[in-house]
């Protein structure tokens, strides 16, 4: 009964499936029960419930779920306590070979070398006992030895008083002989036992030894019934059989031999172990439900075992052959597995030296179209079209039709062809790629450097037509392969054949996109300069900054405008930059326009043009903004420090205090505003008008501003900023004198006369005072760097002259310096 509650699932699972622990006390129960009683007793009993244990051990399987090992545990539990070891061992290996699952393996695992340690300290134990036996025996003997001693003693004074002492001499011999040869037998019978132990003792630790070394396989068998499709696991498990021949190989180095060729008998075993391993995986694994890993690679790592384990190339070679045919034995999903198959087995012929199979395994590889089969050469044609012919007749699966569009195949074909093929075959195996499609840009050209190579030059010139034609714009191999065609184009003829390769340069830019052109550009005006005209070079150059987007990166299109404008100085001169700085200014996008304003701006200072230069910074203000473009503004500061007077460098300051205000509202990120970038030392306002006054010889009055040239005190009809501004431009246009008489209008935009206003419009202006104090200290200040005074009839004085620059002149200059 109890054994019967013990086989019931729902006991053992306690009828909720939550592993409840009744059904193993109860085996744990009647294990405990047998060990008291003694030997032939209950042998039935044993055998019955063995039997039922294992006639519904497969059922339990199946609903005991996670407790599997436990279940095989407590079977071989249950010999180990009735002292069957055998039966013991055979429940646990069976028990390996059945679980599914990693943790039910080790927890049989575990209890197995529990138990093999447990024989082992027995057996220990016994082998101790046994020599504390010896060493108590060896004890009693010298005893008896000396007693025996003692009574000799006696016996020989004895015999010296007896008249027959040769009977006494012989009953003597005869005893000593008795006694000799009773310990002869009793030594014989313990070293017989002692050697019975030292044997179990060793033949328990090769068992320990052997289990520990055989869990790696005995793991990977668990994990290949749970997925048989694992490629991956398979593998390994060759990996670890031919690890064994690894290590019978050191073996064999130390002088183990077992045979002549130097390959001992388990090496043998092993190896044959990993190809029945590998030869069961491709039984067993389906291409369709394959992991971790790819169905050919099981076939290659089999032919590696023939070709580097045994030495057997024809056996590595036949692994192939059974797949690489019209009716492969292996049904592949994939066209690459097959592909790699075909491609292993020509690299296994070429590593064998074998260079005509090699080469007619890759024609094999390959169906392609009666028309190319015509155009073989005569001396490869027959081994060609029997192949290809073989191939086609029996094209059942879809991998194997779809096979010559294989990239692989194809590229080892060619490659090979290169190689150990004609120039004939090798030309008509490119053509046919291209014709069918299956060509790639660096097939393409591989094929156009072979010819040119060879001297064939206008047939690569007819490679690159079909390369581009194949592959036109937008594919990524459209611009490698006008590049190296109209390279290549111009190595050849060079300026020979311009308008040829004008032709190319306009087809190409014609269809190429304007992010892609600019390399394009760049090539054609380069050919331009060196074998055509300037003119053309300038048009190619112009076009280019027309056609590059602004969004383009690297900022390709400011880098273009940049050589235009220095090719235009080298050829036509720095004056006929201008108008291509302005279409600049205009087509570029506000950074990159701020920094062409800050180039024009040098030109026109180099060439002495100071009011055009400070046009041009006013300009370029706008479109940079002091927080970002620091670099323009310190430009400008140092350009009106070195050339300006006060009143440009306070108009400078104006226009910056409204551009800060018109970009007030616009937010930076950290990058965007420089983070990190060196910080830009550059005068105050301060110290700049102290350096305008200092070298015009005046000096302002210290109470009219307060640091920035801004009034302290306003009145309150000058609170608004635009009535200031105002105010302070018909200020200067008094001080320059430009207007004779005044009108008055309403809103006081016009220019007026200080000396023709009166008092109410004076202090309208806030003040006469103050209007004539400003108008003299404007009077002395343009005075003093010899400007003209308000009245126009006084003439100007102590004009200088200076020579134009040679940069005006442009290429001209070295002529008219040698006139």
């Amino acid at each position: 009964a109890m054994v019967r509650a013990a086989l019931d699932p729902l006991h053992i699972t306690n009828g909720t499936g939550n592993g409840g622990t009744l059904g193993w006390d109860i085996f744990d129960l009647t294990g405990m029960e047998d060990d008291g009683k003694e030997d032939g007793e209950g042998n039935n009993d044993i055998d019955d419930k063995t039997e039922q244990l294992r006639k519904r051990s497969e059922k339990l399987r199946a609903s005991l779920g996670e407790m599997e090992g436990t279940l095989w545990t407590k079977l071989a539990g249950y010999h180990v306590r009735n002292g069957e070891f055998e039966l013991a061992r055979s429940v646990y290996e069976e028990a390996m070979e059945k679980v599914s699952r990693v943790r039910d393996f080790s927890i049989v695992f575990d209890d197995y070398i529990r138990f093999e340690e447990g024989v082992i300290e027995a057996l220990m134990e016994m082998m101790n006992d046994n020599i504390d036996d010896e060493e108590d025996s060896d004890n009693e003997d010298m005893n008896n030895n000396q007693d025996q001693q003692k009574k000799e003693e006696t016996l020989e004074a004895d015999a010296f008083s007896t008249t027959s002492s040769q009977t006494m001499v012989k009953d003597k011999n005869t005893e000593d002989l008795d006694i000799l040869l009773g310990d002869f037998t009793l030594n014989k019978k313990k070293n017989d036992g002692e050697d019975d132990i030292n044997a179990d003792v060793e033949l328990a630790l090769a068992r320990a030894e052997n289990l520990t070394s055989r869990r790696p396989l005995l793991l990977n068998r668990v994990l290949l019934r749970q997925n048989p499709h694992n490629v991956g696991e398979w593998l390994k498990r060759a990996s670890l059989f031919l690890q064994n021949v690894i290590n019978a190989s050191c073996n064999n180095d130390n002088g183990n031999h077992d045979q002549e060729d130097g390959t001992d008998t388990s090496s043998k075993d092993a190896i044959n172990s990993a190809i029945g391993a590998l030869e069961e995986a491709v039984q067993t694994v389906k291409a369709p439900k394959a992991t971790n890993g790819s169905p050919a690679d099981l076939y290659e790592k089999l032919s590696q075992v023939h070709e580097y384990y045994n030495h057997d190339i024809p056996a590595a070679s036949k692994v192939y052959e059974r797949i690489c045919q019209p009716n492969p034995e292996y049904n592949f999903q994939d066209v690459d597995d097959l592909a790699r198959c075909y491609a292993s087995w020509a690299e296994l012929n070429l590593r064998a030296e074998q260079w005509d199979e090699a080469l007619s395994v890759a024609r094999r590889a390959i169906s392609r179209p009666s028309s190319y089969q015509q155009k073989i050469h005569k001396e490869d044609a027959s081994s060609w079209n029997n192949s290809i012919n073989t191939l086609n007749k029996s094209n059942n699966t879809k991998v194997v039709k779809t096979l010559y569009r294989s990239n692989r195949l194809w590229n080892l074909l060619l490659d090979l062809e290169e190689s150990l093929g004609t120039v004939q075959t090798t030309r008509d195996a490119y053509n046919a790629a291209i014709e069918l499609g299956v060509a790639t840009p660096s097939q393409i050209l591989n094929f156009a450097s072979y010819l040119t190579d060879r001297k064939y030059f206008e047939e690569a010139f007819s490679a690159y037509e079909k390369g581009v034609h194949a592959f036109p714009f937008p594919h990524p191999g459209a611009k490698l392969l006008w590049k190296s065609y109209l390279l290549a184009f111009q190595n050849r003829y060079g300026g020979s054949k311009v308008a040829r390769t004008r032709e190319l340069f306009d087809r190409c830019l014609e269809i190429c996109p304007p992010d892609l052109c600019c390399e394009f550009y760049l090539s054609y005006g380069t050919f331009e300069e060196t074998y055509g005209l300037t003119k053309r070079a300038l048009g190619v150059y112009e076009k280019m900054c027309t056609s590059i987007p602004n969004n383009i990166k690297n900022n390709e299109k400011y880098s273009s405008y940049q050589l235009y404008i220095a090719k235009t100085i080298k050829y036509l001169g720095i004056t006929a930059t201008r108008p291509l700085y302005e279409r600049a200014i205009a087509a570029l996008e506000d950074s990159d326009a701020a920094r062409t304003c800050l180039d024009y701006a040098r030109v026109e200072a180099s060439l002495h043009e100071m009011e055009r230069a400070r046009t041009v910074y006013t300009y370029g203000a706008q479109l940079a903004d002091p927080r970002r473009d620091p670099e323009y503004w310190k430009e400008w500061h140092d350009f009106e420090v070195a050339n300006g007077n006060e009143e440009t460098f306070r108009e400078m300051l104006r226009i910056k205090r409204g551009v800060q205000a018109a970009f007030s509202t616009v937010n930076y990120n950290a990058a965007e505003m420089g983070a990190g970038a060196p910080k830009v030392d550059t005068l105050t306002d301060d110290q700049a008008l102290q350096m305008i006054e200092e070298r015009e010889g005046v000096k302002a009055k210290e109470n009219e501003t307060i640091g920035g040239f801004v009034k302290g005190k306003r009145t309150a009809e000058m609170k608004d900023l635009d009535e200031v501004e105002r105010r302070a431009a018909k200020l200067r246009k008094v001080t320059a004198g430009l207007v004779a008489a005044t009108q008055t209008c309403e809103d006081d935009e016009e220019e007026i006369d200080i000396d023709n206003l009166d008092e109410g419009d004076a202090n309208e202006i806030g003040g006469t005072e103050e209007l004539e104090e400003e108008h003299n200290d404007k009077g002395s200040k343009t005075k003093g760097v010899g400007q003209s005074t308000t009245n126009p009839s006084i003439s100007v004085q102590g004009i200088s002259t200076k020579a134009v620059p040679d940069a005006v002149f442009g290429s001209l200059a070295s002529q008219i310096k040698g006139q």
